[in-house]
């Protein structure tokens, strides 16, 4: 019985006297850094965008080229954009005294952008295509997951907007108009103040939000596909790293229930210029990263 003691005590030894060793060269960690170019696929405002990306991750090696590398990155997901020369006459209402009210709009521009931070979680397979002397590059993919911690989205507007009525010549508004969303919001609120003590006493005037501002306009969790590589040098007794990734969203990070945009697709199906069903107003990512770091 004490030899056996004797064996199982001595064979632990071991393996803790080469526990650290064994985790040296099979489990690894590093951080990175860098900048990205992201953009809304198929989407109104698709134009690419400048972000950041920082990312903390392990290598568990499992064979001599394969090992599973989990990622923490921190990335900014976006889009922006143009919509020009929109023109289109708008049925505003039909009055006894004036006959129909309509708003036109003439070469209307919208220049915007749609921006989400996100904290994602990635669970990749690396295949090493080459590791000598300091030297390496590998390749990996794998699914990501990832929760939504910050976003904004802003608009401006310009173009020539008129309100006409059948029975009146005079126009009775007529005027070139280039403000942000948030600013021509600001601009109605003070027009509804000012016309609110010639209303009725039972008359309620609600305030006018922006819509690019509400907390639904985005869905708070994203998923979808990464792959990328990357190549180590070495640098002072570490090794630096260069390493270039694609981020495939596969959820419309635009929230098609929200308020904001239910009322956007409504009107957009008016105007002759965007699809059929808003269907312009659309949030699947993609993100293009370059990062450099050090492989600890």
């Amino acid at each position: 019985m004490n030899t056996r003691f004797a064996l199982i005590g001595a064979v632990l030894a071991l393996c803790l006297a080469a526990a650290p060793r064994v985790q040296s060269q099979s489990v690894r960690g590093g951080v990175q850094t860098g900048a990205t170019l992201a953009q809304v696929r198929g989407g109104t405002f698709s134009g690419p965008q400048v972000g950041a990306a920082a990312t903390l991750f392990g290598r568990a090696r499992l064979t001599e080229r394969w090992a599973l590398q989990p990622e923490l990155r921190y990335v900014r997901k976006g889009g922006g954009g143009a919509e020009d020369n929109i023109e289109y006459t708008f049925l505003l209402g039909t009055f006894d005294a004036t006959g129909a009210a309509r708003l036109h709009v003439n070469e209307v521009a919208i220049n915007g952008s749609v921006r989400a931070d996100f904290l994602e979680g990635a669970l990749l397979a690396r295949y090493a295509l080459a590791d000598r002397d300091g030297w390496g590059a590998g390749l990996y993919a794998g699914p990501y997951a990832g929760v939504r911690i910050g976003r904004s989205a802003e608009a401006d507007v310009s173009g020539r907007f008129t309100v006409k009525t059948e029975n009146q010549e005079a126009p009775l508004f007529d005027q070139f108009i280039d403000d942000s969303v948030a600013g021509l919001v600001e601009r109605a609120d003070q027009r509804l103040a000012q016309a609110a003590p010639l209303l009725p006493d039972d008359a309620e005037l609600p305030p006018i939000e922006n819509p690019l501002a509400s907390d639904d306009l985005f869905e708070r969790l994203d998923y979808g596909l990464a792959v990328g590589g990357d190549v180590a040098v070495p640098l002072a007794g570490r090794r630096l790293l260069l390493g270039l990734w694609y981020g495939l969203g596969l959820r419309d990070l635009l929230n098609q229930d929200s308020d904001a945009v239910q009322s956007a697709k409504q009107l957009l199906d008016t105007v002759d210029d965007f699809p059929e069903g808003g269907s312009g107003l659309e949030g699947r990512t993609s993100t293009l990263g370059i990062e450099v770091g050090v492989l600890l």
